[in-house]
């Protein structure tokens, strides 16, 4: 009876390899447009054919321009509700980067940031994806008016990105650790194709680490010893999965777990 619950669990792992690729959006302003193109080339490097992605992003993309509120005179679309766009890709992963730049100074507001970030993070993950957060890069501060918005970046919009990850327990990739000398296009894009092709990259390592608990997995329960744990929490845990666990459908568990009835 185990060995075949065990061997009909293992056909379904396999299934799950075979399965169509996890989606991924990349969403936010102009530094998602010029990391977003290079992306799909880096994940299909480490994962052949697993991933398929999807930008979201506009240049000179705000809060409330990513609400809908005001609408991007950058891009003459109108109002438009990027997360609306988002969602409708149905994504498994979706990474939330460079919200932010353009509210330390550009064309937003530090605080429609704080009230309007929290509600996009909200239906993100309120649609079952997994949510990966960014730190952006340092502005560049070529003149008084880009280093008045890299301290407002650095002191007040930075800090409530690690917060809300923090909070939420989502993944952070921290590009403000990261050393950009030469690799600034102007005071705040990165070169085309190096310094992209990089941020590519990092993205690309985090996404595939996210995708071992992406939704689709979440489908089956993890059966550890001595514990039950839940799809959702097996899909939060930033741990690694134990070598002894397997996975079985929901439908197998609850019929082993039913006692035989004594005829």
């Amino acid at each position: 009876m185990v060995r075949g619950i065990l061997a009909v669990a293992a056909l379904l792992v396999a299934g799950e390899a075979r399965a169509a690729p996890i989606k991924v959006v990349a969403t936010g302003d102009s530094l998602t447009v010029g990391y977003g193109p290079f992306l799909q080339a880096a994940l299909d490097a480490r994962r052949p054919g697993r991933f398929e992605v999807s930008r979201v992003a506009r240049g000179g993309t705000d809060a409330r321009e990513y609400a809908g509120l005001i609408e991007n005179p950058q891009c003459a679309c109108g109002l438009t509700d990027m997360v609306a766009e988002v969602l409708a890709w149905d994504p498994d992963i979706i990474i939330v980067f460079m919200l932010g730049t353009n509210d330390s100074s550009f064309t937003g507001g530090v605080e429609y940031y704080e009230e309007l970030m929290p509600t996009f993070l909200d239906q993100f993950e309120a649609s079952g994806a997994r949510v990966i957060l960014a730190a952006p890069p340092p502005i560049l501060t070529t003149t008084p008016y880009y280093a008045a918005a890299e301290a407002r970046l650095a002191g007040e919009i930075d800090p409530l990105i690690r917060g809300w990850a923090t909070e939420r327990n989502l993944p952070l990739v921290d590009l403000r650790a990261r050393d950009w000398t030469g690799l600034y296009h102007d005071s705040v894009h990165m070169t085309h194709p190096e310094g992209r092709e990089i941020m590519a990259g990092i993205f690309a390592e985090r996404v595939v680490r996210a995708s071992r608990f992406h939704r689709r997995r979440a489908r089956l329960l993890r059966i550890t010893a001595p514990a039950l744990d839940s799809p959702r929490s097996a899909f939060r845990s930033p741990v690694p999965e134990p070598a002894s666990s397997f996975w079985i459908p929901a439908a197998l568990a609850t019929c082993c777990a039913r006692p035989r009835r004594r005829r």
